[in-house]
C-alpha cells in the first residue's frame, strides 16, 4: 500500500470509531506524496455523484467501484490499493484540480494535495455537522462533543503528519474554513503567525524541521469562487514566498 504509515493510520481511525461517528464510505487514502512541492490543503473529499462517477471511469477500476454505494465502508470487494488508485485518477482527471495544475505549471513547480480531514462528504454544512465542528460568532472554531472532537482532532493530527512528511516548498491553503481551522490550532500545525514576520513578507510559515515554509491562506480557487484576477495575484503572492521564503 503506497503511502503505508499515513494510511494505516487512517484505516485504524475508521476501525476505533462506531459507524455514526466516522461515515458510511471509506475514508480519502493517499497515494505516494511528491516532496518539495507546491502543497494545496483543502478540507474534505467530496463525494458528488456526478464527480464520483467520473473519477471511477477514469481510474480502471469501473468493474469493482460501479457507484458510490460500493464505496461504503468496509466493503469486502474493495482494496485499499484501489481506493488509492482512486485519488490518483481524480488527481489527473477531475476538474477541482484544474486550477491547482495550471498554477503548477505556471510556476514550474510539482503539486501535491491533502485535505485536513479524511470523511467523504459533499455539502461544507453537511460535514461540519457530521464531524462535530462550527465557528462561533467570535470567529473561533469549536467542536460539539468530545467523541466527536477526538475523531476529528486525530483527522487533523494526521493532516499535520502528511505535511511534515511531505516537506514542501511552499503550502497554500485553499478554503477558508480550513484556513480557520489551521490558525486556531498553531501547536499542531506548528505555524508561526507572527504579526511582524508576515508585515514582512506577507504570508504565515510553518515550521518543518529546521525550515520555516511559508503558507498563504485563501478561498477555494475552483471556477466562481476565486476570480481571474484573484487568481493573477496568488500567483505572484507564491512566487514572492517561495523568493523570501525563510530557512
Amino acid at each position: 500500500m503506497e503511502n503505508e504509515e499515513i494510511n494505516s493510520k487512517i484505516l485504524k481511525l475508521w476501525k476505533d470509531f462506531p459507524e455514526k461517528i466516522r461515515g458510511k464510505y471509506w475514508p480519502l487514502l493517499f497515494p505516494k506524496f511528491k516532496k518539495n512541492s507546491l502543497l494545496f490543503v483543502g478540507l474534505n473529499p467530496s463525494l458528488s455523484k456526478k464527480g464520483i462517477k467520473y473519477v471511477i471511469k477514469k481510474s480502471g477500476y469501473e468493474g469493482e467501484i460501479k457507484s458510490k454505494k460500493s464505496l461504503k465502508y468496509p466493503n469486502p470487494n474493495l482494496k485499499p490499493e484501489e481506493i488509492i488508485e482512486l485519488e490518483k485518477a481524480a488527481f489527473e482527471n477531475y476538474s477541482y484540480f484544474e486550477k491547482f495544475k495550471k498554477l503548477s505549471e505556471k510556476l514550474g513547480i510539482a503539486w501535491a494535495h491533502i485535505d485536513l480531514f479524511v470523511y467523504r462528504l459533499t455539502k461544507q454544512g453537511d460535514f461540519k455537522e457530521k464531524i462535530g465542528i462550527y465557528k462561533n460568532k467570535k470567529g473561533e472554531v469549536l467542536w460539539d462533543n468530545p467523541k466527536k472532537q477526538e475523531f476529528g482532532v486525530k483527522q487533523l493530527k494526521i493532516a499535520s503528519d502528511s505535511i511534515q512528511k511531505l516537506k514542501p516548498k511552499i503550502i497554500v491553503v485553499a478554503n477558508a474554513f480550513a484556513s480557520d481551522i489551521i490558525n486556531s490550532n498553531p501547536k499542531l500545525f506548528k505555524l508561526n503567525n507572527n504579526p511582524e514576520e508576515f508585515d514582512k513578507n506577507g504570508h504565515d510559515t510553518i515550521t518543518i524541521g529546521n525550515d520555516k515554509v511559508p503558507i498563504i491562506f485563501t478561498s477555494m480557487l475552483t471556477r466562481g469562487a476565486l476570480d481571474n484576477h484573484s487568481f493573477r495575484r496568488l500567483k505572484w503572492d507564491i512566487k514572492n514566498a517561495i523568493k523570501k521564503r525563510i530557512n
